[in-house]
């Protein structure tokens, strides 16, 4: 999920001053604006996302599942959404 959106933002924008205060994004000469409004929505839907798998995530019941091998899927999604938090 994350690598998607990393691989859309690349495709929808030119971004200039990569890894300063002054970083910004120029829309990418083969997209539209309606491409730029559909990456947009797709960001504001997976902060919705992690922001929601966070909140569950504060419950000890969260992790406890009658099938341990449920468990793993749980946590590495909560790994990824913090690793995701840090960029």
């Amino acid at each position: 999920m994350i690598e998607d959106m990393y691989h859309s933002r690349n495709n929808t924008f030119v971004i200039h001053n990569a890894y300063t205060k002054d970083v910004y994004g120029v829309l990418a000469d083969n997209c539209t604006t309606y491409d730029r409004g559909n990456y947009i929505k797709n960001v504001v839907n997976l902060h919705e996302i992690i922001g929601e798998v966070n909140q569950l995530a504060d419950r000890p019941s969260f992790y406890q599942s009658k099938h341990p091998s449920v468990e793993g899927p749980y946590l590495t999604f909560i790994q990824t959404m913090s690793f995701s938090r840090k960029y």
